[in-house]
């Protein structure tokens, strides 16, 4: 997860899954985080960047009902924040989203895995 400020990276956060998660349940757990993160700062206004459509479609689904998926959208609806998910294209020049791919990869070389 990339913290970025008027385009300038504030502070990251790295997380190590175990190697056989999933890249939708990778996504879903940077969405979380990135929420819960804008929660415990009570961030007012922010923008969650995402390269996979398919994890943000499955929020936005009045449908959806896996479990971990209603619990972000729980927190998006309890939160203070005026919270907006955007779809980034991948490999697009990005630089907040091509910082994250970096440090995703930088993550898998960790051995303490957090989630």
């Amino acid at each position: 997860m990339i913290v970025s400020e008027d385009g300038n990276e504030k502070e990251h956060e790295i997380w190590r899954l175990n190697n056989k998660t999933k890249v939708f349940i990778a996504e879903m757990v940077a969405i979380r985080e990135a929420v819960n993160y804008c929660i415990r700062r009570q961030i007012a206004k922010v923008n969650i960047l995402s390269d996979s459509r398919s994890a943000l479609v499955s929020i936005e689904s009045l449908e959806e009902n896996r479990k971990f998926i209603l619990d972000i959208k729980n927190s998006l609806l309890d939160t203070n924040s005026s919270v907006l998910l955007w779809w980034t294209k991948v490999h697009a020049g990005n630089e907040g989203n091509e910082s994250a791919d970096y440090f995703a990869k930088k993550a898998t070389e960790k051995q303490e895995i957090n989630f």
